[in-house]
This record gives structure tokens, sequence and C-alpha cells, in this order.
């Protein structure tokens, strides 16, 4: 397990996140679950995994996601905040060695791919 310095809990905002390939929104919708358990929605606020709808050849309406490997969320980042996000499919929040939350003007960019 990845040990950050005490400073870390003072770390809040978007963080983007590494995930295995092809969990993006598997991963997205447990994080959501956690969410909404009362120990972790101080602390965890909300997941994105920027997508664009697509239409299949069948005509059926699917999610493609566009940025592989990579979910973002909203947090307070403390050791014990990625113990509970440490889940199946999970990797690490980036940068792995000191993770920092996206700019916001960054995020604002990826939001015009919220489809949720």
């Amino acid at each position: 397990m990845t040990e950050w310095s005490e400073d870390l809990k003072y770390k809040t905002g978007w963080f983007a996140c590494k995930v295995t390939s092809g969990h993006e929104m598997k991963v997205a919708n447990e994080l959501k679950k956690l969410i909404q358990h009362p120990k972790w929605s101080q602390y965890i606020f909300a997941v994105f995994v920027p997508t664009e709808k697509t239409v299949d050849k069948k005509g059926k309406e699917k999610l493609k996601v566009l940025i592989k490997e990579n979910i973002y969320i909203k947090m307070v980042l403390t050791q014990d905040v990625y113990s509970a996000i440490k889940i199946e499919g999970f990797r690490t929040p980036l940068p792995p060695k000191d993770p920092s939350p996206v700019p916001e003007e960054q995020m604002q960019g990826l939001f015009r791919f919220r489809n949720d």
C-alpha cells in the first residue's frame, strides 16, 4: 500500500485515477455506491468518467469511454479514503508518488463529456 505524507489529508478536489482498462464504468459505479455510505460521503463527493454517446450498428445507444484507464474522483484524499477506494479494478490516484488534484480549469474542459 502506498504511504503518503501527513499533508495529503489537506488535498481536496478532482483527482485523476488510474483503473484497469475496460473497467472504467464498473469502478465508477462501485465508487458511486461508496458515496452513499454515511462514513464516506463526507470525503468522497462525485465520480466522473468522460464519455460520449454513440450508436452501434444495431441502432442501440451506448456510452463510449473517451479516456481509457482513467476516472475522476472528487474527494478529500486521505490514507483512509485511499484504502476505501482501492476496490477491484482501481489502481492509483495520479501522479502515483504525490497525487494532486486536477486544476479546476482542466476539469471544466472535461465536463463537456459528462453524460451521467
